[in-house]
């Protein structure tokens, strides 16, 4: 699994370096849910250029995944041990000239269920995709939908949130984002997107 090594110690350092101010959720482990996406920069293993181009025109992903460095490490308990990836339906998101495609960009996620008494947490995953429009790199985004169960009372509660617009690419490169305090806040819990750019 070359360069999965790196990988694995970036896992770690993150782990061992992200430290949030509240003692008792100081590790990002320690949270409810933990939603982990980026360039993870996982590749696959002992395939040529060639034989992944061929298995992607065939949409034939199973064949790649086998490969893939992420989900062997997973199955070997190796790291992300507790953490789910939704079913992979979509080409490689990294395609660079004269390298070897593959999932770089993922999004998983973490579900403490038992956190509280009364209710159980979850996390499903409803959609997962790649985006292929955006151009301008050679990494394509992932957005993941999830509908999950939490104890979220009311939007009070809570001091900022952000919102990016669905079919964000139509707007450019930049697409939309939006920061805005609570209180400007009127919707009541629903439908939410998480992704990634």
């Amino acid at each position: 699994m070359d360069n999965a090594a790196e990988r694995v110690e970036d896992f770690f350092t993150i782990l061992d370096t992200q430290k949030f101010r509240d003692k008792d959720v100081e590790n990002i482990l320690d949270h409810d849910y933990v939603f982990w996406m980026g360039d993870l920069n996982f590749r696959l293993d002992d395939m040529s250029r060639t034989e992944v181009e061929r298995n992607i025109r065939n949409n034939n992903f199973e064949a790649l995944l086998k490969n893939d460095q992420l989900i062997k490490c997973q199955e070997e308990g190796i790291i992300f041990d507790d953490f789910t990836e939704g079913k992979i339906t979509f080409p490689p998101t990294y395609n660079a000239k004269n390298r070897v495609p593959a999932w770089c960009d993922r999004i998983l996620h973490l579900v403490h269920e038992d956190s509280f008494e009364n209710i159980t947490l979850s996390a499903k995953q409803i959609h997962y995709t790649s985006h292929p429009v955006y151009q301008n790199s050679d990494h394509k985004p992932v957005t993941a939908l999830y509908e999950i169960q939490s104890d979220f009372k009311h939007l009070k509660n809570y001091v900022s949130y952000i919102w990016a617009a669905d079919d964000a690419e139509k707007f450019g490169q930049k697409g939309v984002t939006l920061t805005f305090k609570a209180k400007s806040v009127t919707v009541e819990p629903g439908t939410y997107r998480l992704c990634y750019i």
